[in-house]
């Protein structure tokens, strides 16, 4: 390995504004080899140097490097230097802190983190680190990524991935900025990906999830090896066979368990049983991560599980199999992508980008999605964490890629009604009525079941587009059966009202609006991403004080095009005031030269939601 002294060249290249957008740290040169010498054995070696051109970079640059039993980490070198490149400071073995990887949810975990951060009050200066990582598989750890956060500039990105010929893997460029150079000697082959001049990039809004397009090679084995288990995993039948072999066994229920689920679905249809069989896992285990070992691939054995009353996803959901399992209903442990941004799979690439397990039941004429993790969901369903997605149904033999449920703008509804009254000195008191569904309604499920008194407080006080307001009263009822929430509020709106002579001024007030004015972009990077389709329908109704007759406001508007559409009328009767708004959005991706189109969209909208309403005595 090369020492220190003889890397100032790292520093070399240098710009020093990395574009348009300051970045907050500019890697001028990061260097990973990765030396697959078996599938069991694989050598990480990892060189960068740095200019930290603020807080944001020092927090960004600083080492930090994740082991566990499989991961031996080596040679740990490096140096903080001024601006100039003269040398401040080495690091020292007794400054590296070695730490659990404390994620706040795992109970049982194996994974630890090595890191080091140079401290200094003066920017910009430059660091340089190095380190070696032993790993005892080649399932994780030998892609390419030469940036994690659009605020970070690289100037120079090289990655060489050594490989045996038979040990040949799949691999895809992302991004349109690298290349990629393959050499042969003997029996082993190097491919080598090299990306430059990588500038700081700007957040834009309605980007899609940044690692759908940044720059990277993923890079995953045909042959893989992980804890002992290995695998051909050229398709996605063959990786289903790892996952296979790693649940293989760990299904077993004591007798006990199986003559009492039994009992209690003995009088149930079949999708009757599922839901007992799923309210008695809700009932009587609770969500905690293992990550000890192969845990973080490999189930918990489901006796285990169940003896303890608490697992990870993979642990409840391989329980759910085993409890189904033993009353006659098949059903398929499934890998999926969670979280509002999944990447997306498909055929064309076999990778492992899954963080999470479910269960599936497949009937014969459609199939039910379970899950395991959750106490509070209804039976079924998946919501925005799972759903609209594909996901690895593993079956011996025959694994594949499915659709989960998808949700769109008719199924993500928030219907609410606002009844709103004139007090004195301008206040308005609003009570407010509201059904969520389905992706609507997560959020208010999660608040009425995991949150603690002051997130609930703290989200209540910014969940209204509003300059000043109190709310009195908040009650959340989300639905066993359903996936439906129902919401009560009463608001006090202070200062709703003003009065400037002969004249009455008010704003209307809705659960949902356009938060803010977005601005035209004629040099749009990213596509235009929307991740959640819904539907808002606010009722708006106010008791007219005596006396007083609409002058103007009310704004009446009409707009449809492909992101959506969107409807405002006003109209008054008998004394009140009813405005209705009516929102549809989409799910999709759209090109970044229909930006300035929703730009229009989006404003007009903003517009309408903020008119004013005059009144005027009679």
């Amino acid at each position: 390995m090369k020492k220190i002294g003889t890397l100032f060249g790292f520093f070399l290249s240098v710009a020093l504004c990395a574009g348009p957008v300051k970045p907050d740290v500019t890697y001028t040169k990061i260097v990973k080899l990765v030396d697959m010498k078996f599938t069991d054995e694989v050598e990480v070696t990892y060189q960068y140097a740095a200019i930290v051109w603020n807080a944001r970079g020092a927090e960004l640059s600083k080492l930090m490097i994740s082991y566990n039993k499989h991961v031996v980490v080596e040679d740990i070198e490096g140096a903080q230097f001024d601006f100039a490149g003269n040398k401040l400071r080495g690091v020292r073995s007794k400054e590296i802190q070695d730490r659990p990887a404390y994620d706040g949810f795992s109970l049982f975990s194996d994974a630890r983190v090595k890191s080091h951060q140079f401290n200094s009050g003066e920017y910009p200066y430059r660091i340089y680190y190095s380190y070696t990582r032993k790993l005892s598989h080649n399932m994780y750890g030998i892609s390419f990524n030469p940036r994690f956060s659009p605020s970070v500039a690289v100037d120079s990105f090289i990655g060489n991935l050594i490989f045996p010929k038979e040990l040949a893997p799949n691999y895809r460029m992302k991004g349109g900025r690298g290349s990629i150079d393959k050499s042969e000697n003997k029996d082993k082959v190097k491919l080598t990906y090299t990306v430059t001049n990588l500038k700081a990039e700007e957040a834009e809004p309605y980007s899609p999830p940044f690692g759908t397009w940044y720059e990277a090679l993923d890079v995953f084995c045909n042959q893989c090896s992980y804890g002992g288990f290995k695998a051909s995993a050229a398709d996605w039948k063959g990786y289903g066979e790892l996952i296979v072999e790693l649940n293989e066994g760990r299904d077993v229920l004591s007798p006990a368990l199986v003559n009492e689920l039994t009992e209690i679905t003995k009088n149930e249809s079949q999708a009757g049983k599922v839901k007992k069989i799923y309210e008695y896992l809700q009932n009587n285990t609770r969500y905690i991560s293992v990550q000890v070992g192969v845990g973080g691939i490999q189930p918990i054995p489901a006796n285990e599980v169940y003896a303890n009353g608490y697992g990870d996803c993979k642990g409840l959901s391989n329980l759910m199999k085993a409890m189904l399992s033993a009353i006659g209903i098949k059903s398929n442990y499934v890998l999926v992508e969670a979280g509002e941004n999944p990447d997306g799979v498909d055929n064309s690439f076999i990778y492992d980008p899954f963080n999470h397990a479910i269960l599936c039941v497949p009937f014969q004429h459609d199939t039910t999605w379970l899950e395991c993790t959750s106490r509070f969901d209804p039976c079924g369903y998946q919501g925005g964490f799972t759903g609209n997605r594909k996901a690895l149904v593993i079956e011996k033999g025959n694994s594949h890629l499915v659709s989960t449920n998808s949700y769109d703008h008719n199924d993500n509804t928030a219907t609410a009604s606002l009844m709103a009254k004139l007090e004195e000195g301008g206040d308005l008191q609003v009570d407010i009525s509201m059904i969520c569904r389905n992706e609507s309604q997560d959020l208010l499920r999660q608040l009425q079941h995991e949150a603690d008194p002051s997130i609930k407080e703290r989200y209540w006080q910014s969940a209204f587009s509003l300059p000043s307001y109190v709310v009195n009263r908040v009650v959340i009822n989300a639905h066993k059966e359903q996936a439906v929430a129902d919401v009560d509020l009463k608001l006090t709106v202070s200062k709703a009202v003003s009065v400037s002579g002969t004249r009455m001024f008010m704003t209307p007030v809705f659960t949902n609006t356009v938060h803010e004015r977005l601005l035209k972009d004629t040099a749009r990077v990213n596509d235009l991403y929307f991740n959640s389709a819904f539907t808002e329908i606010d009722t708006f109704l106010f008791s007219i004080p005596e006396g007083y007759r609409l002058e103007s406001g009310g704004k009446t508007l009409s707009l449809s095009n492909e992101f959506g559409s969107f409807e405002m009328r006003t109209e008054v009767n008998n004394g009140t005031l009813t405005i209705v708004r009516k929102r549809i959005q989409y799910r999709g991706t759209f090109d970044k030269t229909k930006f300035n189109d929703f730009v229009k969209y989006s404003n007009d909208m903003y517009q309408a939601e903020r008119t004013k309403l005059v009144w005027v005595k009679n």
